[in-house]
Parts: C-alpha cells; sequence; structure tokens
C-alpha cells in the first residue's frame, strides 16, 4: 500500500508491481488513517532523523543507525521485531550471539531448509499467539471506554423493542422482534 505520489502511479511503477506480482494498492488522499503503519514509520524515522543527524549532509552516514534501530524495536502489540520476523531469531545488538546461534548451514541442504522451516513454524505460531493476545486486549480496552455492555437476550429469545423517537405520520405500534445473532427482526418479516 502507498501513498498517490507521482512515483507510485506511474506507468513503469505498475509494470513493475505487474511484473513482480505484487497487488499495489493506494490509500486514500488526505487519510493518513488508512495508511497508518507507513505514517506511523515516517514520523519515526523523522524522530530519529532529529536525535542521530546535525546537518542534512550527514543524513545518509546516518541512515544504517536508523534502519537498524527501527528493525530491532518491537511492536508494542505484537511484541516481536521486524529482524525476528524475517530471521526468525532475536537481533544481536550489544552482545554477540546473546540469543543464541542462528541455524548454521551444514552442507546438506535438506537438512537446513527443514531446521528454517521448524523455527520458521515456531516464530508464525508465537506471532499469531501475540496477535491474538493483542485483539483482545484491544476489544477490552474498547469495551471498556466505550461502556459495552452484554445484551440481555440470546439469539432466538422474543423480545419487544421500545422506540422513543418521535415520527410524524407513522401509526405503526412498537411489536414483537425475534432476536438472530446480531441482528434483531420484528417477528412476522424474516
Amino acid at each position: 500500500m502507498t501513498d498517490r505520489g507521482s512515483a507510485f502511479s506511474s506507468a513503469f511503477f505498475t509494470y513493475l508491481a505487474d511484473l513482480l506480482h505484487i497487488k499495489h494498492r493506494m490509500s486514500a488522499s488526505q487519510a493518513a488513517r488508512s495508511n497508518g503503519l507507513a505514517e506511523s514509520v515516517v514520523k519515526r524515522v523523522s524522530e530519529l532523523a532529529k536525535i542521530y543527524v546535525d546537518d542534512d549532509a550527514d543524513i545518509e552516514s546516518s541512515l544504517p543507525l536508523m534502519e537498524m534501530a527501527l528493525r530491532a524495536t518491537a511492536h508494542t502489540r505484537l511484541l516481536i521485531t521486524p529482524f525476528e520476523s524475517m530471521h526468525g531469531r532475536e537481533m544481536n545488538v550489544g552482545q554477540p550471539l546473546a540469543s543464541g546461534p542462528a541455524p548454521s548451514f551444514t552442507g546438506d541442504h535438506l537438512q537446513y531448509f527443514e531446521q528454517l522451516t521448524k523455527k520458521l513454524t515456531e516464530l508464525h505460531k508465537q506471532v499469531c499467539d501475540n496477535r491474538r493476545e493483542a485483539k483482545e486486549l484491544y476489544k477490552r480496552d474498547y469495551d471498556k471506554r466505550n461502556k459495552v455492555a452484554e445484551a440481555p437476550w440470546t439469539a432466538g429469545q422474543k423480545v419487544v423493542l421500545l422506540d422513543k423517537r418521535i415520527r410524524p405520520f407513522v401509526t405503526k405500534a412498537p411489536g414483537r422482534a425475534v432476536a438472530t445473532g446480531r441482528e434483531v427482526r420484528e417477528s412476522g418479516r424474516e
């Protein structure tokens, strides 16, 4: 997903994306929320540039350091770094081999492939667990913030709806309704 910049809407970029089988989507203009992760990275890069760069001419020499800082920072909800999701191990920062050795190639392609597949499968399971926990945390925070309460009825139970809105020229009285999974339908109109 990209913004609507001319570099991303050109014929060359479209051809390149088709050639590499990339599904290219453009975010809505003037709506940062549609491309939130990219906007967040841009914000973090500009913050890091303020910390590490004294002069605009020095920005190129500081890019590798900023890149490493971004790759070594864990996502707040997934609790995993981009480096770890790509390589299947933690980034060794400060201490060599602090998180254990990476899968080493011994010359046997099949054994290396199986070892790498096992490591990435474990990592994928951990990421899925972290995402599930993050979703539950988001839901709990949303429910608390918006004072969400469980519905006092169950699916299939007959309920009576109370409509306090004043609607002129409507003679229909409130009637019975049947609660189904997510919606409440009026009885007799199913």
